[in-house]
Formats: C-alpha cells, sequence, structure tokens
C-alpha cells in the first residue's frame, strides 16, 4: 500500500519542518511513498527547506513555479493543485492513495497515527476521507457541500456561522461514524487516486457538475444568493473565485460516483 503525499506551498517557511515530520509520521503507515510539492515564489526562505529536504530525502520533490502568478488565490491553488494530479497520473497507479495536505499552520500539530491507521482499515466506507481537526470547529467551511448547504458558504448572509452551526451539530449526531457529503476538505484529506485521477481543480464559479435540483432546493431555503459585484471577504474576490476543491468532488460524484466523507475525529490535534 503506496500513498503519494502532495501539496502547494507559498510563504510557509515558518511550519515547513512541523508539517514535514507529520507527513514522514503519516508515511511510515505505508509501505512507500513520494511526496511531491508545487511551489509558488515566496517572500521567506520556503525554497531553501525545500531543497534542504529534497538533499536529504530521496522520496521528497518539489516543483517551482516560475510562471506569473494570478491574480485569483483559488486560481492559483487550481492550477497547483492540478499539476500535482498529473504528476500523480504519470505514476501509472504505483500510488493507489494520495494524501492532499496544506503546508501551512493548520497542517501542525499531533499526528493520531492510531487514528490514520484505522481509516485506512475502513476503506471500503469512503473514497475521499476529510478530517475534523479540530477540537473546537470544523474550519474549512468554504470547502463543506453537505446538504441542503451546497454552494459556498460566503454566497448567503450568515452562511459561515450557519454551515458551522449545521456541520457541528451533525458531527455530534454521527456517533463515530463517517459524515456523508459532497465536498470537504479541512487542510487534509485521503483519496483514492483510481476514483480522482479524472478529475480536476477549478478556482472559478464553475456549478456544472452541482445538479440543479441541490442548488434550487438551498435557494427555497436560503433565498437567493447575495453575493454582489466585487465582494471581497478574507482577501477572496467571492464574484469570481469559489473553493477549489469544491468542484474536484463534484466531478468524482458525478463521473466515478465517488464517496465524499468527514471523519468525525482529529488526525492533527492543534
Amino acid at each position: 500500500m503506496n500513498c503519494f503525499f502532495c501539496g502547494t506551498m507559498r510563504d510557509c517557511s515558518k511550519y515547513i519542518d512541523e508539517v514535514y515530520s507529520n507527513v514522514i509520521e503519516m508515511a511510515s503507515v505505508f509501505d512507500d511513498y513520494k511526496i511531491l510539492i508545487y511551489y509558488d515564489v515566496s517572500q521567506d526562505n520556503s525554497l531553501q527547506k525545500l531543497q534542504y529536504y529534497a538533499n536529504i530525502n530521496p522520496r521528497f520533490f518539489f516543483y517551482e513555479n516560475k510562471e506569473p502568478l494570478h491574480d485569483l488565490r483559488t486560481f492559483r491553488l487550481a492550477k497547483g493543485r492540478n499539476y500535482l494530479i498529473d504528476e500523480l497520473n504519470k505514476e501509472n497507479g504505483k500510488y493507489p492513495y494520495f494524501i492532499m495536505i496544506d503546508w501551512d499552520n493548520v497542517s501542525c500539530g499531533k499526528v493520531n497515527i492510531p487514528l490514520l491507521r484505522n481509516s485506512l482499515m475502513r476503506h471500503n466506507e469512503w473514497d475521499a476521507l476529510s478530517f475534523w481537526n479540530s477540537e473546537r470547529y470544523y474550519y474549512d467551511i468554504w470547502a463543506l457541500s453537505i446538504k441542503p448547504c451546497i454552494l459556498s458558504c460566503y454566497e448567503f448572509v450568515k452562511g459561515y456561522h450557519k454551515y458551522l452551526h449545521y456541520i457541528t451539530k451533525i458531527r455530534k449526531a454521527s456517533k463515530g461514524k463517517y459524515i456523508p457529503c459532497y465536498s470537504a476538505f479541512g487542510g487534509l484529506c485521503i483519496y483514492k487516486t483510481a476514483m480522482f485521477s479524472n478529475c480536476v481543480y477549478n478556482g472559478n464559479k464553475d456549478f456544472s457538475y452541482i445538479p440543479k435540483n441541490l442548488i434550487d432546493e438551498q435557494l427555497q431555503i436560503d433565498g437567493k444568493s447575495l453575493i454582489v459585484s466585487k465582494k471581497q471577504i478574507d482577501g477572496i474576490y467571492l464574484e469570481n473565485e469559489d473553493c477549489e476543491h469544491r468542484i474536484f468532488h463534484f466531478m468524482a460524484i458525478s463521473k466515478n460516483n465517488a464517496r465524499i466523507r468527514i471523519s468525525p475525529y482529529s488526525l492533527l490535534k492543534q
């Protein structure tokens, strides 16, 4: 059982060492592994640290993107993640699992290796599995699509808090069972390669893979989308951008009937 660890990186120098240690610890669960980072030019010493780990670990690689960066963050992330998926596909099935992980503060903390082992033993219950990764809250609400909360939480007034309250309620009622959803990430997600190899990330708003009935049901509850031109939250231009993970997951559901799940437990305890 082999795993391909991958992620994008920009200005993450102060987190690299801890995330690298966590990845190596998780890699010990697998028979073989490879680490590949898509690196965008940074203002810190991230590149020097990547070069260091590439020199000491023959399974560690990184790609330095020297092309001009897109103005929109989700477009940059989608480009990097798609490069990683393309490289994974070139491995011709060597890695039946891949873990997409953010190389920043959300991937620091202590790794729960017994939970990782148990999750892999339960592989027949999921095709993509993300984790709660906080004892207090589920931080990646923007990537979340779970009925009836299908579109971005930022599409609706007080959407973020509504989604957070809703998924927290579901977690408490889960009794340890995996939570079915349409999209989730949480900074780290384990995927079965075969179920996602023909899917792509897209940072643009693209609802083409989202069933219209799901959108209509949400609009009946929450009302018309409230995004206005040039509205910006946390550096995101919401009239143009959507979380790049949403289309990736919906595409896998549409093409491959993929099962997207959330573990109610934390793999990385902050």
